[in-house]
């Protein structure tokens, strides 16, 4: 308690931007620092200041200062998604071996806004004693002609991106590194440095056969579906927040991604705007509206006119039959009866948002088990709305269905 005590009062106050040099001598900035620890040892003095994020390589004024004409960024499962090895331009046959002089392939996009964006291949050979060590690698490189602060090139390119590669792949990607030039330099000379959770653990070794959707498949209408991807995520970004919220967080509960993936479709309804929200024409429901409060007298006219305000709404049922429609063909091979499931899906959310104790009584809900189920299908068919969105048939909308189908549940009861 005595050292807690101390640590609070020696803590200090800082400069929410910080400059320096790091070991190497380079520029450091330093942004939301919040405070310093001091501790005293052998007469030194020891600071310990806690920032949010740094850049290496530039000193900046303030976070909102850091704008820079190129991003390059790579995303854990970029190469095995892309399965083409670049190491095939290695020549072994000197001592050592040495990357040939065949030109790196690059996948090169343009896009309406006046951005850039290349798919490029890296190489590299080290050696020990015992051995050469030969990897090979893929990385994003974006350009903006005018340049662009670096929370734009986060939220707007980069994240977007990785979130597209979580889609393709069915597992998450993280960006490993993130690097940027301010146009001076075809090189990329600040680094950026962030909490990056889960990257250190993400999985690598994998066959890009395996993935739901395959580069190969989309190689020669990539910067079409990238462009479409951009817009997609910007308009429809509550519906995808809400979707990647249940991929991202292992830990959930069930019964909140239930709610998560309940409150997604409600949203995603609402985007769509062929689709009434509305169960009968607004105007007509107005009229009766007025004949019923002009008949139940002003007092409980006034009481019953705000109690039906939103009886012309359409229920989570209704909205998820609404979709059901729009892609029955791949519906009907996963989800057995649609009414039943719209409904339960209703009933459920009603019991966990208003704890209706009534409708678990009557058997209404789902079970434990049946949660488990609804989920898998739930997402299943979020993702199905979302590729064929984006133009993707066939092929991938058929994986997503096998892997909906491809589970068994087993209740194990124990037996006294």
């Amino acid at each position: 308690m005595e050292d807690l005590v101390r640590r609070a009062t020696n803590r200090r106050e800082v400069a929410p931007t910080i400059l320096g040099h790091d070991a190497h001598n380079k520029p450091v900035t330093l942004f939301g620092c919040v405070g310093t620890n001091s501790d005293r040892s052998g007469g030194l003095e020891r600071n310990s200041i806690h920032a949010m994020r740094a850049l290496i390589g530039g000193h900046f004024g303030k976070w909102g200062d850091a704008k820079f004409n190129n991003a390059f960024c790579q995303l854990s499962l970029l190469s095995n998604w892309i399965n083409r090895s670049p190491i095939n331009r290695i020549s072994i046959g000197g001592n050592p071996p040495r990357i040939g002089n065949e030109i790196p392939r690059e996948i090169i996009l343009n896009f309406n806004d006046g951005m850039s964006l290349k798919i490029c291949e890296t190489l590299s050979i080290s050696s020990s004693r015992a051995e050469y060590c030969i990897k090979g690698d893929h990385y994003l490189e974006f350009a903006f002609p005018g340049g662009l602060a670096v929370d734009d090139i986060l939220e707007k390119q980069i994240y977007p991106l990785g979130r597209l590669l979580t889609l393709f792949t069915g597992i998450r990607s993280h960006p490993v590194e993130i690097k940027f030039s301010d146009g001076t330099t075809p090189l990329p000379g600040i680094e950026l440095l962030k909490q990056n959770n889960g990257a250190d653990d993400a999985e690598s070794e994998i066959n890009g056969v395996r993935f739901p959707v395959k580069f190969s498949d989309l190689e020669t209408r990539l910067g079409p579906v990238l462009q479409h991807w951009f817009k997609y995520y910007q308009d429809l970004d509550s519906v995808l927040n809400l979707f990647f919220t249940t991929i991202f967080n292992d830990g959930l509960y069930i019964n909140h991604e239930f709610l998560l993936l309940a409150q997604a479709f409600e949203v995603y309804h609402g985007h769509q705007r062929h689709l009434p929200s509305t169960l009968t024409d607004p105007s007509r429901f107005k009229r009766r509206l007025a004949r019923i409060r002009a008949r139940a007298g002003r007092r409980d006219g006034e009481w019953l006119a705000e109690k039906l305000r939103y009886a012309n709404q359409k229920s989570l049922a209704h909205k998820l039959e609404d979709l059901f429609k729009i892609h029955s063909g791949e519906v009907k091979q996963f989800i057995r009866n649609k009414h039943i499931f719209a409904q339960k899906i209703k009933n459920t959310r009603n019991y966990f948002t208003h704890f209706d104790e009534r409708l678990r009584l009557k058997g209404k809900i789902a079970t434990d088990t049946e949660m488990i189920a609804m989920v898998r299908n739930m997402r299943a068919f979020l993702k199905i709305c979302i590729f064929k969105d984006l133009g993707l048939n066939g092929a991938p909308i058929n994986e997503i269905i096998k892997g909906a189908k491809g589970w068994k549940i087993v209740s194990l009861n124990s037996r006294k």
